[in-house]
């Protein structure tokens, strides 16, 4: 998700509407919980002591992915020009409150926290994430919500997920 934000902050041209989960700005624990962290670091180190086939390669990037990026100052998200819909489990490993601080400076953000959810919300929740996602692009194409122009907050509860 984190190339994602920063193909919309480079090339806002180029993105007409984005749904994310699990997003991080920062790879710290201002964004993910600190014992998570330590999982990540222990986990990249047991991993290159195996064999590396092509799935463990992949797994270590994955894995550094989250030990060195992102790093995205928060006013670069107010170059986002298109709707976005941020995601993310209450019981994610990117922190509630992480999740909320890239919504509230989206200019076009909408939020979906999902319920009793972790990191995994895209496939716990595989058929109402689905549905969700489907609605918010197509309320946004056909424009049938009225949520143009109006405070993100009111926006949000119009959404009827």
């Amino acid at each position: 998700m984190v190339y994602c934000l920063l193909l919309a902050i480079r090339h806002p041209e180029k993105v007409k509407k984005l749904a994310i989960t699990g997003a991080n700005l920062r790879p710290d624990t201002s964004a993910i919980n600190s014992a998570v962290a330590m999982e990540v670091a222990r986990d990249i180190e047991k991993i290159r002591s195996t064999k590396q086939d092509a799935t463990t390669k992949n797994t270590i990037k994955l894995l550094h992915m989250m030990e060195i990026e992102a790093n995205i100052p928060l006013l670069d998200l107010h170059k986002i020009k298109c709707p976005v819909l941020v995601m993310g489990g209450d019981y994610d490993v990117i922190k509630p409150s992480h999740t909320l601080q890239i919504f509230e400076n989206i200019p076009q953000a909408y939020l979906w926290i999902f319920p009793a959810s972790g990191h995994g919300t895209v496939h716990r929740y595989k058929e109402e994430f689905n549905t969700k996602v489907k609605h918010f692009s197509l309320i946004r194409i056909l424009n049938l919500s009225g949520m143009i122009g109006m405070n993100k907050f009111n926006a949000v509860s119009k959404i009827k997920f």
